[in-house]
């Protein structure tokens, strides 16, 4: 496993960002957001996408697209929608 600094934001939200310390899994294709908090995650095959920083030695960045399930209340009854959020992702290898 490679050990990474990595920033986590939505692309539209800079209030949402999230950073600290993760692993590239074995397999190259996996990014694990580590904890030292209560939020670990795991961020399916988003490394083979990343693409190295002009004159940034190790710093590579990407975006990519997740789709939730989330639940609204329209009129009374409870709808199911699915929703796109989109993610910028940054990491250097250390």
């Amino acid at each position: 496993m490679i050990k990474v600094a990595y920033c986590l934001r939505k692309e539209n939200d800079f209030s949402y960002k999230k950073s600290g310390i993760g692993f590239i899994s074995d397999s190259g294709e996996d990014l694990i957001l580590y904890p030292n908090s209560k939020w670990e995650r795991i961020i399916e095959y988003c490394i083979p996408y990343c693409y190295p920083i002009l004159y940034k030695q190790g710093e590579y960045k990407s975006s990519f697209t997740e789709c939730k399930e989330v639940d609204f209340v329209v009129k009374g009854s409870i709808e199911r929608k699915e929703i796109e959020i989109t993610y910028m992702l940054w990491y250097k290898i250390l």
